[in-house]
């Protein structure tokens, strides 16, 4: 997960913390707020940043790795994505990336 804030990444989590295989189902649910950034994967893996800033959001990216970026390009389906309007806790994340 990549977060960006005026053209400057503020926190970049790698949750899922593997190579992925093709026809594998994988999860990862991510939260955040100022200095607090939490990413979680459905193979147990947490990554967490304590230190950034939140963007006035514009758009939401799903499937590319930043805007402009050619590589890491999401090849895939998507089941179901879930918002919360909160920062959850980073058990949470964990917990929600292994449903």
């Amino acid at each position: 997960m990549l977060f960006r804030s005026g053209g400057v990444n503020q926190a970049l989590l790698d949750c899922i913390n593997t190579t992925m295989v093709a026809g594998t189902t994988y999860q990862i649910c991510g939260t955040y707020k100022v200095n607090s950034f939490c990413g979680s994967g459905s193979l147990g893996s947490q990554a967490t940043d304590s230190s950034g800033s939140i963007p006035t959001p514009d758009r939401m990216c799903i499937g590319g790795y930043a805007p402009g970026t050619a590589t890491a390009i999401f090849n895939g389906h998507l089941k179901s994505i879930n918002y919360w309007p909160q920062r959850i806790t980073n058990n949470e994340t964990l917990a929600f990336a292994k449903i």
